[in-house]
């Protein structure tokens, strides 16, 4: 059996001709039989035709028996489907098109979460790998206190290893070179052990590098490595100058080391020890074999309570609300074998949101395609018709239908992908990331396979519907011409696809304008300052050794003070408006009780004489700080507006004392100003209570941030850079940037969903013009007789044109109908993404009808014109 299949295989041709042979021999051995019994040839020709039956019918049950008849069916079904789309290249071409932008969407935004969330670390077994979070009521945190390290690891049996890690910038300067400023990783000197990372040259680091007194080392990422040192194979053993002294460089990782936050991408690595300021640590751990994440969990939660104990005495210091959620933390274990947890819950829900939108445009892709495929059926009908009359069984038409559709699901997944490649760029700058993430977005088998997956279905869920509208037909009406029936169903189904794409479409449109106005409602946030031409530039000692002392950086603002373009410059511990978490502090107000659970954190900034002037934020009452205001003087503070209203209702509070972290008896300080409120963060929550402390009372600081006015930002940057070069070689421009640079950066998110729901929402118009201006024309040729009737019976060119635009306008009507209530339920879903919008906002729910209407006219005003600029003999010779 297997042999005569194999042979009906390879010799194809043969066994076709062998078959024609047999059967042309029975018809003529009965004609012969039938001339003989007195019939004229041709009547016996005819008879014996009539008793073997059908012939093609015949020959299939035949090829049935060879048993590889779907293959060489499934063969000649794709080479009709090949002629069927040469000879309608351009339904070919808006087919494959419409394609493409619904699946290369999905497949962008498939290869964003695939590389951010689904992707597992380049590691051995990254399964069992887990990360320490502390979870209390209201809040979680992934970066633990040191001393909790320190604690997990004793008597542990749970976990194969712990390793912790915490990352941050450095000075390095290679030999006499200059220096740079370097992303460094600092991680225990377990870390490469416990992950099973192997470097990609030299050796990692270790445990006996982590101990006080070791030799400073250093890892060199492959990136670094490749950039600044060229890839020599040399570099083993020589010394850079990083970190305050001299370290040897002990290996460069591999290619594909990320470690285990995608989020931050490392030029060097060096242990914990090597860092002194490190108070928090993100730590990870690999469970043993056969402990899960509940059993590790238990195992370790009374050793992370042994470590909260241990910060007892710190925290008798803390108001009691602190004091009780800092011991209700209980330890957590979250899966961190695609990477720690703070990227997962950072693009978890901006990737949810992109996700529901590009399947709504997917959907608006399928439907616009099935549209056009209904669009042609009349085309195909009359061809279908014949099949189904001369016997062909209607599933055998179905599959002839859907394998079309897959053919045309094929190129378009082809196009998809080479659309997914051309974007996924643009898609990534958008995303709210930071500059320096390990997020690897590549088309890789996964993405390849994700597009396959979505192009099948896509496939068959465009042809099923249009190839069960075209074979159920009735054979004797539409053989004799009589599509009635059939047109008027396959019309109410065309209707209905339109309508599901018109409202598909306002939905994504509102959506778009919601974030588009959210976006712009941001940027007209009052800060409480003025933010126009202001440069924040931040200093530090050269190579990172030592610190700034405040009268270093009030000698930097006489020198900007004497350039030319500076209007205003002052100098403060930190910028006035950051993208980092604020310095806070505990605060005791004299003659305020505090509730037993009201906070007593109060977030502060140390700050130079005339800083508020500098950066635009009001004096309301008392008096600025002075040079007077520094060491041994008394010590003194200016207070936000809300801290006032706060503590000292409508007063100003200016002469009243409050004291800070420490003993709750010293109330020392004393507030000589008061000044307006303003943005310190975040341009979406309103301002917290502030306090400002004179910038000379507060000591030496690691970095100082210098906040320059000037006539232009590009003249001040240069102004800047050479003020900060002539104050010496021990001082150093380690970041300068504008403050609208600085407010953009946290609105990364929200420009983020204003721009791909933009993108998004203008594809989806796109495929909703094309499919409304197919469905339209074909509509309008279908009732061309009708309309040479009405012609010849006086119908003006205006008349027949509104007949056109009137079935749009019935479309788009109840498309908009059913879009706004969804569009409405979408709003109410996306409020918490939304800032300083109406409950309901109008302008963004009456731009995306606009828009639909507009699109939705000029698509039908091409074949109404059509239709009016129709002759009518021409009409009427039409059927």
């Amino acid at each position: 059996m297997w042999g005569s299949r194999l042979r009906s295989l390879i010799l194809r041709s043969r066994a076709e001709a062998e078959l024609d042979e047999e059967i042309r021999f029975h018809i003529e051995q009965r004609t012969e039989e039938l001339i003989a019994a007195g019939r004229t040839p041709d009547e016996a020709r005819r008879e014996a035709r009539r008793v073997f039956g059908g012939v093609e019918q015949i020959k299939e049950e035949c090829r049935d028996t060879w048993g590889l008849s779907w293959l060489w069916s499934f063969v000649a079904d794709l080479r009709h489907g090949w002629r069927i789309l040469r000879r309608s290249p351009g339904h070919t071409l808006v087919t494959v098109l419409s394609l493409a932008v619904g699946i290369g969407a999905n497949t962008t935004v498939f290869s964003l979460a695939d590389a951010a969330l689904f992707r597992p670390l380049p590691v051995p077994d990254p399964g069992r790998l887990v990360e320490l979070v502390a979870k209390w009521p209201g809040g979680r945190q992934t970066n633990l206190r040191a001393e909790v390290f320190d604690h997990v690891q004793q008597e542990n049996r749970a976990f194969e290893g712990l390793a912790a890690s915490w990352w941050g910038t450095s000075r390095l300067r290679v030999g006499d070179g200059p220096s740079e400023v370097v992303r460094a990783l600092f991680v225990s000197g377990n870390f490469f052990r416990m992950l099973g990372a192997r470097p990609g040259l030299g050796r990692p680091l270790r445990e006996q590098d982590d101990r006080p007194g070791a030799a400073r080392v250093v890892v060199l990422s492959q990136s670094f490595w490749k950039t600044r040192f060229d890839r020599r194979p040399d570099v083993i053993g020589k010394t850079l100058w990083v970190q305050g002294g001299p370290a040897t460089i002990v290996g460069v990782t591999s290619g594909d080391f990320v470690g285990v936050d995608r989020s931050f991408r490392a030029d060097v690595l060096m242990p914990l020890s090597a860092e002194r300021a490190i108070v928090n640590l993100w730590i990870v751990g690999r469970l043993r074999p056969g402990v899960s994440r509940a059993q590790a969990t238990a195992a370790i939660q009374p050793l992370f309570r042994r470590a909260l104990e241990s910060m007892e005495e710190e925290t008798r210091r803390w108001s009691a609300p602190e004091r009780e959620r800092f011991f209700a933390q209980r330890l957590e274990l979250a899966p961190a074998g695609t990477g720690t947890a703070a990227l997962r819950w950072e693009l978890a829900q901006p990737l949810q949101v992109l996700a529901a939108v590009v399947l709504v445009v997917l959907l608006i892709a399928c439907t616009n395609v099935a549209a056009l495929s209904l669009s042609r059926g009349d085309r195909r009908a009359q061809e279908i018709t014949v099949r189904l009359a001369l016997g062909a069984g209607r599933g055998r038409v179905i599959r002839q239908l859907l394998t079309e559709s897959a053919q045309l699901a094929f190129l378009g997944g082809v196009a998809a992908v080479a659309l997914a490649y051309a974007l996924h760029g643009i898609f990534v700058s958008l995303l709210p990331l930071d500059p320096t993430a390990v997020v690897d977005f590549r088309l890789d088998g996964h993405v390849l396979g994700f597009s396959a997956a979505v192009a099948t279905l896509v496939g068959f869920f465009t042809g099923i519907v249009p190839a069960l509208r075209l074979t159920r037909v009735d054979l004797q009406p539409a053989l004799q011409g009589q599509r009635g029936a059939l047109g008027r169903a396959r019309s109410r189904a065309l209707q209905g696809i339109l309508v599901s794409q018109v409202a598909g479409t306002l939905v994504l449109l509102a959506t778009a304008g919601l974030f588009l106005r959210s976006l712009s409602k941001l940027y007209e946030v009052d800060m409480g300052l003025d933010r126009t031409d202001l440069l924040l530039a931040r200093v530090a000692p050269a190579g990172g050794e030592g610190m700034v002392t405040p009268g270093l950086g009030e000698r930097l603002v006489t020198h900007l003070h004497a350039e030319p373009g500076v209007e205003a410059v002052a100098v403060a511990a930190r910028p006035v408006f950051a993208d980092r978490e604020p310095w806070i502090l505990t605060t005791w107000v004299d003659g305020y009780e505090y509730a037993p659970e009201e906070e007593q954190y109060t977030s502060f900034n140390a700050v130079g004489p005339g800083f508020f002037q500098a950066v635009g934020i009001p004096l309301l009452a008392g008096r600025d700080f002075t040079p007077r205001d520094g060491p041994g003087a008394p010590r003194v503070a200016i207070v936000s507006r809300s801290f006032a209203r706060r503590y000292f209702g409508e007063q100003s509070g200016v002469g009243r004392r409050f004291g800070t972290t420490g003993d709750e008896s010293r109330r020392d300080i004393q507030i000589v100003g008061v000044v307006a409120d303003s943005k310190a963060r975040s341009l979406r929550n309103r301002p917290s209570p502030a306090i400002f402390l004179p910038l000379r009372q507060q000591g030496d600081f690691r970095s100082l941030t210098l906040h320059v006015r000037t006539a232009g930002l590009g003249t001040g940057r240069e102004t800047i850079t050479r003020a900060v070069s002539r104050a010496g070689p021990g001082l150093e421009l380690t970041r300068l940037t504008s403050l609208e640079e600085v407010v953009g950066g946290t609105l990364r998110r929200d420009s983020m969903f204003a721009g791909l729901t933009t993108v998004f929402g203008a594809m989806a118009l796109f495929l909703t013009g094309v499919g409304l201006y197919g469905s339209l024309a074909y509509a309008a040729s279908r009732r061309t007789h009708e309309i040479g009737i009405r012609r010849a019976l006086g119908a003006s060119r205006g008349s027949i044109a509104r007949l056109v635009l009137k079935e749009a306008a019935a479309v788009v009507g109840l498309g908009v109908a059913i879009g706004v209530p969804l569009a409405l339920a979408g709003e109410r879903a996306l409020r918490s993404l939304l800032f300083g919008l109406a409950p309901v906002d109008s302008v963004a729910f009456l731009g995306a009808v606009a828009l639909v209407a507009t699109v939705g006219t000029l698509a039908a005003s091409v074949p109404a014109r059509s239709a009016a600029a129709l002759h009518p003999m021409d009409a009427l010779r039409h059927e």
